[in-house]
């Protein structure tokens, strides 16, 4: 974990924890707030992933603790180390939002189960507990959602007596729902207009590879190893074998359908010719856990255990040799696919000395892409601490994303009218279209592990030029003018402070 280069999503979210803030531009902003206390200690890579391998562990042990009213222990711990070794946790080291959002969600869920089955009175404090945990998942990504439709079909179906526990859980969730409201509102709806419009607008493929990367998604998410539970003779056994204990169908059913709603709404979604992420569906995969596990029978259950422990033990020699001989296991594959970010992580001193020997004297360095501003930026400031010197941070120039990012926002172009900026940009550049952005500009060619990097000095940067060039296309197509607003966008870009 240590050796792994922080990659372009990643470096992101740190830049997030770097700037606190009620929001931020693309994403509900918990994975930044989950990382603020990582990042005041320390930059490492190994110390930001902890959380993700404490997550896992906590997760692990919540199976355990649900599972041991109905069962032998030794059986509950099994089935609890069944999700600790399926590879796709294990191999989730990289820091995304989905890590606070199973978290959240997956504890949520169980407080909600066990006020089913509380006396009236002692339910009602876990129910606001359960909606609080729920509304820090929803403040984490919004497929949160997708769990509400499970806890009312599952309520009005087993316990339609116990009703009024959806108020408290809404009760508890209400802060949060508050606050996110309340914080787009101010600042133009960004997240739902990012979220809901205009990553909407755009096709993913056809439905043929969609549908195709998803069923492939699927398949690596619930792991073969795990396939046995689909064994519709296994019913009869469980029912036989678990008949006597109260409640153990009921709980059963409800981690049933909190892999099997997700899993549908986001199958739907492929059939439109929306794309899907492999890690998007790492929320619910301890229900499904739970529901394979319980349904395999006991020599089932041992084998595919001993099988995942053997796939995963590998996996673990593999990353041992790999934090030992990092040059000579890792180099042949980031060469290829992460070149840059391999090269930087292992060599920032001749980074910063050759590609940015001048970086000191400008208030803020540029990019032209969030991706690639997100990971100098990262790199710059690890190195800047451990050296115990001040480098300026990096932000975006130009649009940087069709979508926009947080950089759009951060940046307040009009304090650095008339002075010296400095653009780095790898690989082609067209030195003409930023001319009219300066006085003068010059740019000089600098090499770092083979690749060439063009840095642009611009003397006398001209923001009112820059702002209604760069800026007006996405202020005014982007955002729909019949959502209600306590703000104005072009106000907080700085476009509204040169007119119209």
């Amino acid at each position: 974990m240590a050796t792994l280069p922080v990659i372009g999503d990643e470096a992101y979210y740190f830049y997030w924890a770097m700037h606190p803030a009620g929001g931020y531009y693309d994403l509900p902003p918990m994975v930044g707030w989950w990382l603020i206390p990582f990042v005041k200690v320390s930059l490492s890579p190994l110390w930001l992933r902890l959380p993700n391998l404490l997550v896992m562990s906590l997760i692990s042990f919540g199976i355990y603790e649900c599972l041991t009213p109905v069962m032998e222990k030794k059986r509950a711990g099994k089935i609890a180390c069944l999700f600790l070794f399926l590879p796709f946790p294990f191999l989730s080291i990289f820091m995304f939002p989905d890590v606070p959002l199973l978290f959240f969600s997956f504890f949520s869920s169980l407080l909600f189960f066990l006020a089913l089955q509380q006396k009236e009175k002692a339910s009602w404090v876990t129910f606001l507990f359960s909606g609080s945990l729920w509304g820090a998942a929803f403040l984490s990504k919004y497929f949160a959602v997708l769990l509400i439709p499970v806890f009312g079909i599952f309520l009005l179906w087993k316990h339609r007596r116990a009703w009024p526990g959806l108020i408290l859980f809404g009760l508890g969730a209400l802060p949060f729902i508050f606050q996110h409201l309340h914080w787009n509102a101010r600042h133009c709806w960004a997240n739902f207009v990012f979220n809901l419009i205009t990553r909407q607008k755009s096709q993913d493929g056809s439905v043929f590879q969609t549908t195709g990367y998803y069923l492939l998604y699927l398949v690596i998410l619930s792991s073969p190893f795990l396939w046995g539970a689909f064994d519709s003779r296994l019913r009869i056994n469980l029912k036989q074998e678990w008949k006597r204990l109260d409640g153990f169908r009921d709980f059963q059913d409800y981690a049933l359908l909190l892999w099997l709603i997700p899993v549908l709404s986001f199958g739907s979604s492929a059939l439109m010719g929306k794309g899907q992420g492999l890690h998007w569906l790492l929320f619910v995969l301890p229900f499904f856990t739970i529901w394979a596990g319980c349904r395999l029978g006991d020599s089932e259950l041992r084998r595919a255990l001993r099988d995942l422990m053997a796939f995963t033990g590998g996996l673990t020699l593999f990353a041992v040799l790999t934090l030992a001989f990092p040059g000579k296991i890792l180099a042949p594959f980031f060469e290829h696919r992460f070149h840059f970010e391999y090269s930087l992580a292992t060599h920032p001193e001749e980074f910063v000395e050759t590609v940015l020997k001048d970086v000191k004297s400008t208030p803020l360095a540029f990019t032209e892409g969030y991706t690639f501003s997100s990971i100098l930026n990262y790199e710059m400031q690890k190195y800047a601490k451990a050296h115990h010197i001040t480098l300026p941070e990096v932000s975006v120039w130009g649009s940087g994303s069709r979508f926009g990012r947080v950089f759009d926002w951060s940046t307040d172009f009009k304090v650095l009218d008339g002075k010296k900026l400095i653009i780095i940009t790898p690989g082609f550049l067209i030195k003409e279209k930023w001319t009219a952005y300066f006085n003068t500009i010059v740019v000089e060619t600098r090499t770092f592990e083979g690749q060439n990097f063009y840095v642009t000095t611009g003397e006398g940067f001209k923001a009112s030029e820059y702002l209604h060039s760069e800026f007006r296309k996405p202020v005014e197509g982007y955002y729909p003018k019949f959502l209600p607003a306590i703000c104005s966008l072009r106000d907080i870009t700085g476009l509204g402070a040169y007119g119209n």
